[in-house]
Order: C-alpha cells, then sequence, then structure tokens
C-alpha cells in the first residue's frame, strides 16, 4: 500500500480512511481537504504542490489512463490502493494544475443494520423480476445500499448476478452466487452495449450503477420485463420523483405505455 505515492499524501489517505472520510480532496495549489460527516474539512495548512498530484497520478493510472487525462482533461475510475482499500476517483486538469478527488470504498461490504437502514429492505433481495431503484443525491449511500443488498443474495441465493458499474466499486466472492463484474469504459463501451449483451450471459439478477439516460433505462425495463430482477441507482430526490424522471426520458408518445 501506498508504493509510489508521496508520502505526505499517502499519510493523509490512510488517515482520512481511518477516521471514516468519505471523500479526499487533493488540488495544486490548494490545502487538502476531506469530506466526513457530509462536511468538508481541512486536513493540512500546506499547499499541495504540483510535483505531489503528478507523482500521485503516475502511482495510480497506468500510462494508456494518464494519456486519457492528458487529451481529455478528465478521467474517471477505480483504484485498489491495498490494505483494506478502494477508491473511485476522479483526476482533472484545473486552474492551478491537476487535481484528484477520491470517494473511498471500502473492500469489506457494508449490511443494512450497519447502515442504519430498516430490515425489511432485505425483502427485495426476495424478487426474482422487476426494476428496484435506490435513489437520493451524491454521497448518501445508493452504492452502499445496492452492495448491502447485493451481498445478500450472494449469501442466500443461487443465481447468477451480472454487476455493471462506472466505475466498479465493492468487490464481491462469490458465495453461492456467480457474479459477474463489468466495468464500464474497460470492459464495454457503454452501460446499453452491457445491457444489450448482458442476455446472452444468462442473468437472474442484473446490477446497473447508475441509469442517466433513455438507451439505459429502456433496456433496464424490457429486462425486468422479460423475467429479471434488475437493480439501479439514479439521482433523484425520492420516489414520485425518480418515476416522473423515468417516464420524462421517453418521447411523449411512448410515456403513457411507459407509466
Amino acid at each position: 500500500p501506498g508504493s509510489g505515492i508521496p508520502g505526505d499524501l499517502w499519510a493523509l489517505l490512510r488517515d482520512a480512511h481511518r477516521d471514516g472520510a468519505s471523500d479526499i480532496h487533493f488540488q495544486t495549489g490548494s490545502k487538502p481537504f476531506i469530506r466526513r460527516g457530509g462536511q468538508i474539512l481541512v486536513v493540512a495548512s500546506e499547499l499541495v504542490a504540483r510535483e505531489s498530484v503528478v507523482r500521485l497520478l503516475e502511482a495510480m493510472l497506468d500510462a494508456g489512463t494518464l494519456a486519457l487525462l492528458r487529451r481529455e482533461g478528465q478521467v474517471d475510475g477505480g483504484w485498489d490502493v491495498g490494505d483494506g482499500l478502494r477508491c473511485r476517483y476522479n483526476c482533472f486538469e484545473g486552474v492551478r494544475g491537476p487535481g484528484v478527488v477520491l470517494r473511498l470504498v471500502p473492500t469489506r461490504i457494508p449490511t443494512l443494520e450497519e447502515l442504519g437502514l430498516p430490515g425489511i429492505l432485505a425483502r427485495l433481495t426476495g424478487f426474482h423480476q422487476g426494476l428496484v431503484l435506490i435513489t437520493g443525491p451524491a454521497g448518501c449511500g445508493k452504492s452502499s445500499t445496492a452492495a448491502a443488498l447485493i451481498q445478500l443474495m450472494n449469501e442466500e441465493r443461487k443465481e447468477n448476478i451480472l454487476v455493471l458499474e462506472d466505475p466498479t466499486e465493492f468487490v464481491y466472492h462469490p458465495h453461492s452466487c456467480n457474479i459477474l463484474q463489468r466495468q464500464i469504459p474497460d470492459h464495454s463501451a457503454s452501460y446499453a452495449t452491457a445491457l444489450r449483451a448482458a442476455l446472452r450471459e444468462d442473468p437472474d439478477v442484473i446490477v446497473i450503477g447508475e441509469i442517466r439516460d433513455l438507451e439505459t433505462v429502456s433496456l433496464a425495463l424490457s429486462a425486468a420485463e422479460t423475467g429479471h430482477l434488475v437493480i439501479g441507482t439514479m439521482h433523484t430526490r425520492d420516489a414520485p420523483g425518480t418515476v416522473e424522471r423515468v417516464i420524462g426520458m421517453f418521447p411523449p408518445d411512448q410515456q403513457g405505455q411507459v407509466r
């Protein structure tokens, strides 16, 4: 763990993980910040040097991803740090220079109880077809909730679970279920492309990391209608808003049928 990472940034990463932070912000010419308990907090008085960020990027990213960052100015992905920690990252070029935002993802999958969620949610894992949407604003725990449900199915069902994410967050180890994880766009060009291929991969459960466009939601609904359990996340405020968002993605002449 920490191989190739500047010592000061590695110490901040390790301490943030220990203290229960959800996010870390490293930006050239700025103090380092973490998000903990929903608040942004400064964690060191010294400004982050450009050289430190560059070294962090070189430790995190392979040559192809670094080239993509230089070409497009930003890149997303997942990083297995080691020592019980994975990160979802966004690397970017900013006014002061390069920067990195890390979302800390524990390698141990939480339970519904540990997340403070009602046990009745476990009933969702008993469905064998239909669409389950986990919604809310950024950082509210959608991915952790989905992971807890997937792990319950992994322990209690004997089925094939296909997990599509951009990027991969929690890594699952098969128990009584076979779990196939694919990262977008490394393993498929898009969610829509992966979903079109999904039905040839013999899934019982399909998990979509984020439903964000018409093609993805249309394919998700089709999979749910053809006898699959589909679990997805969306950035919406509440249940009525989610229904309206799904319906509103479709052209007006299709909205009655979708509703």
